[in-house]
């Protein structure tokens, strides 16, 4: 997640959505890496498998 959120902020798509709704977008996603890495903090995630965390976080938008 930092990676991604990192990437976007220096990438092209940041640039073409402008600056109000880039910061906007890299907001929310920052606070949505926060909540993640408090998650990993007690219980790190098995790589290769989906999170008990990316469910709640995902799956109720489906």
């Amino acid at each position: 997640l930092r990676e991604a959120l990192d990437a976007f902020r220096a990438g092209r798509a940041a640039r073409l959505l402008g600056e109000p709704l880039a910061a906007c977008l890299a907001k929310l996603k920052e606070s949505e890496l926060r909540r993640y890495e408090a998650w990993c903090l007690q219980a790190p995630p098995t790589p290769g498998r989906v999170s008990d965390w990316e469910q709640r976080e995902y799956f109720g938008a489906y």
